[in-house]
């Protein structure tokens, strides 16, 4: 595999968590950047237990990693580490499955992860470390507590970009 820098990695499978909870109706806050550690997140409201999630949950949770093997050849193992925390481990599913299930869903929505992707990390190029133009959001994750976040795409702009996702 070639190398990949770590953003556009990051980019990719977030860009595939807001693909995939557009496909399964999950809500998305949009594309954020968290403040402290940096880090890319596609955020959601809180998760259900694994024991009370339902097949779109589990397959946005494996989007992620799906979008990697798809766009990159190999998913970023340390970059699903939250993933499969909150996937758990309920009967009758792996989140390897899920990963698989998920690749032949996002396979068809590879061109829209791709811009998806590219355009959220040139977002992040081009503020050359300087974030302090992109608007400031306080975010709730559940267990997670409250913390900051750079919002990338909002949710109403991150509606527009996936419109017709589903359609193609």
């Amino acid at each position: 595999m070639k190398m990949v820098d770590d953003w556009l990695q990051a980019f990719t499978h977030e860009s595939g968590h807001a693909v995939m909870a557009a496909i399964q109706s999950v809500r998305c806050h949009g594309v954020f950047l968290r403040k402290s550690p940096l880090k890319a997140t596609a955020l959601v409201p809180p998760l259900p237990q694994p024991s009370e999630q339902t097949n779109g949950h589990r397959l946005f949770l494996a989007a992620g990693s799906a979008a990697e093997t798809i766009i990159l050849g190999k998913a970023y193992l340390p970059g699903s580490k939250e993933d499969r925390r909150i996937f758990g481990n309920p009967q009758g599913a792996t989140f390897d499955e899920k990963i698989t299930e998920a690749q032949p869903i996002l396979l068809k929505q590879k061109p829209r992860i791709e811009r998806l992707a590219s355009r959220l990390y040139d977002m992040y190029k081009n503020a050359g470390g300087d974030f302090s133009g992109f608007r400031s959001q306080l975010a709730d994750l559940g267990d997670e507590g409250v913390k900051d976040h750079w919002v990338l795409l909002d949710e109403e702009e991150l509606k527009e970009e996936l419109k017709d996702v589903g359609k193609s």
